[in-house]
């Protein structure tokens, strides 16, 4: 018993494993649902880190508040996964960047919380200061539980990358199957 104990599990070739995560990351999954995944696949193995990494780099998802402080961090050259070498491979790499503003995360009224309200605004300006994202090419910003009159009230004057191809905007309440959804796309 102790030689199986001992022996390692089989090992799943590194392109699966990149279908697998790619398919995980681009599905539509609920606030929770997403930070769970990103938290766990920090602990799967090296390989898995690896990939979720350079992935998750390259189409960034904030799905809130307190992780566009880790990941301004990052941009900025503070990341306890890099090296002194990788540091500048986060802004190059990244594509897309999907905020999620949660009217509702914690089951409270409809009303944002000042963090959720200057997500957008904090990212934009911190973009812009840093400039380490030559290649950012889409926004999306995902309002879910709420809705909103105008999306730029929050942007604070902060303009918009002059690298964007993409703006999306969506809003959907997750208490209902993903097809009643209402999507609202520029």
């Amino acid at each position: 018993m102790s030689s199986k104990s001992n022996a390692r599990s089989p090992r799943l070739p590194v392109e699966l494993v990149e279908t697998i995560l790619l398919l995980v990351w681009f599905s539509p999954l609920t606030t929770e649902h997403r930070t769970v995944f990103m938290t766990s696949s920090m602990l799967v193995n090296k390989t898995w880190k690896f990939l979720f990494l350079r992935m998750s780099l390259k189409h960034v998802y904030i799905p809130k508040s307190t992780y566009l402080d880790v990941y301004l961090a990052i941009l900025a050259g503070a990341s306890p996964f890099l090296d002194k070498q990788s540091q500048i491979l986060p802004g190059l790499l990244c594509r897309s960047i999907n905020a999620t503003i949660d009217y509702n995360p914690t089951g409270e009224g409809s009303k944002p919380t000042s963090l959720m309200e200057n997500v957008l605004s904090n990212m934009l300006y911190f973009l812009r200061l840093l400039d380490t994202t030559p290649h950012l090419s889409t926004l999306s910003i995902d309002y879910v539980h709420g809705s909103f009159d105008d999306v730029f009230d929050f942007l604070s004057y902060n303009p918009l990358p002059a690298t964007l191809n993409h703006l999306e905007l969506r809003h959907s309440n997750l208490s209902f199957p993903e097809s009643e959804s209402t999507g609202n796309y520029l």
